[in-house]
């Protein structure tokens, strides 16, 4: 059975960091039932064994969210998208869609551009120059020090 989960955290992933999670807004992965011994979960992007017992998949893979930076959980409150930005000028899909619904929140279906969007004053997050990007997470304060380490 194919299962879609939905704006969920998951560990052992491959593009995590360490013993931090990886948050999907979706995520596939495939279940083998098997009725006369442990089924198995197949999951491209796990660092888990491939295919998975379903026992340490879900000791392994499946924490509480109650650790996460508490601005995950307002991007996971907050963020909302219709789909538009996956369609055509004429309306019809770029590649197919997603088979679950739409990300939305109570108050709105659509606020992507607020996410990206590179006005301070606008949606979630700060926006950096590139020294004060390095400045915040380096140990390099200036553009300097990475373009003359550039061949």
């Amino acid at each position: 059975m194919l299962f879609v989960l939905l704006q969920i955290p998951l560990w052992k992933q491959k593009s995590g960091h360490g013993d931090r999670p990886v948050i999907w807004d979706y995520h596939v992965i495939l279940l083998h039932v098997r009725p006369e011994s442990d089924s198995l979960v197949y999951d491209l992007d796990s660092k888990l064994s491939f295919p998975c017992s379903l026992r340490l998949y879900g000791t392994m893979a499946f924490r509480s969210d109650c650790h996460i930076r508490p601005e995950y959980h307002s991007f996971l409150l907050n963020f909302a998208s219709d789909r538009s930005h996956m369609k055509n000028p004429d309306g019809t899909w770029k590649m197919p869609p997603p088979p679950h619904p739409p990300i939305q929140t109570a108050e709105c279906q659509m606020n992507l551009d607020d996410f990206i969007s590179m006005n301070p004053a606008v949606g979630w997050g700060t926006v950096y120059s590139l020294d004060q990007f390095l400045h915040t997470y380096t140990e390099n304060s200036t553009t300097s020090s990475i373009s003359s380490s550039l061949p």
